[in-house]
């Protein structure tokens, strides 16, 4: 977060550095703590306004779309337990109807 930076702001501008990606409708959706002081992991949704990924190298090993049938693919072939805030967000997306 930069000084005088809203949560959602920040997501909206490290989501554009990181991946090239715009999105709009920013919205929390839950916590977890994180392994290092003072720290903790915050979960938020948002709607992508553009698709074209431009993956900054520093910040990302690898950045892709998945579709839900891509994602229940994976999932049917190796089920992964809910141990993050990350694999909750993604179940929560794709169990959607």
């Amino acid at each position: 977060m930069e000084p005088g930076e809203t949560l959602e702001a920040t997501v909206i501008r490290e989501a554009r550095e990181e991946t090239g990606v715009a999105i709009t409708d920013v919205r929390y959706m839950a916590s977890q703590p994180w392994p290092f002081p003072s720290s903790i992991m915050l979960g938020f949704r948002a709607r992508a306004v553009t698709t074209e990924i431009r993956r900054d190298d520093h910040e990302l090993e690898e950045c892709r779309w998945f579709s839900r049938a891509e994602l229940a693919e994976m999932y049917a072939k190796n089920p992964m337990p809910v141990v993050s805030i990350a694999q909750w967000l993604i179940n929560q997306w794709r169990n959607e109807k």
